[in-house]
């Protein structure tokens, strides 16, 4: 189902396959799993890398993901584990301080995103990256995965450290951009 919907809705998902194992692996290393953790996805897409936070993290910890795609964020729910720790959403990530505000949640310790940024307006870049740099916690960090460097330098335009990733062993091969504040 995910490739068939990827497919049919390219221009907004980014990507024809779901991650792989080794994607997933290296986008959740930085996890750690200290209690009270919360954790932003943006993109739940087939929920692989959702569940990938979901073992890394404890039972005192969240995940608020965000799934645009109908289809994709209905294939989520029946997929993934219920599991107290996820609230998953069928809404924009450029939307996700409103929920985060209606929790009363002021800070992230991470942002795991999916985000075909290369798809996306730089104004709607803009405004969820001045969003994320504003919620992100002291030593929090923004990770996210994409298919070429394009937008290696406009990451930088907005966190202080950006580290670089890359796993050939998922289709497409990708780039994981690590993403920090520092003091």
């Amino acid at each position: 189902m995910f490739t068939l919907e990827a497919i049919k809705t390219i221009k907004k998902s980014g990507t024809v396959a779901p991650s792989s194992k080794f994607l997933v692996k290296k986008m959740t290393k930085p996890i750690e799993d200290n209690d009270n953790v919360v954790i932003v996805e943006f993109g739940t897409g087939n929920g692989v890398i959702t569940e990938g936070i979901l073992d890394k993290i404890t039972d005192k910890s969240q995940i608020l993901s965000f799934e645009l795609n109908e289809a994709m964020y209905l294939d989520a729910l029946e997929s993934l584990p219920e599991d107290d720790r996820l609230q998953l959403l069928n809404e924009s990530a450029l939307e996700f301080d409103k929920f985060l505000k209606e929790q009363d949640i002021e800070k992230v310790d991470y942002f795991v995103s999916s985000l075909p940024l290369s798809l996306l307006k730089k104004a709607d870049i803009h405004y969820l990256m001045s969003k994320v740099t504003s919620l992100l916690s002291y030593g929090g960090m923004f990770i996210q995965y994409q298919y070429s460097l394009g937008k290696r330098d406009l990451l930088k335009g907005y966190f202080s450290s950006v580290r670089l990733g890359f796993t050939p062993l998922n289709f497409p091969p990708a780039f994981i951009y690590y993403c920090t504040m520092l003091g």
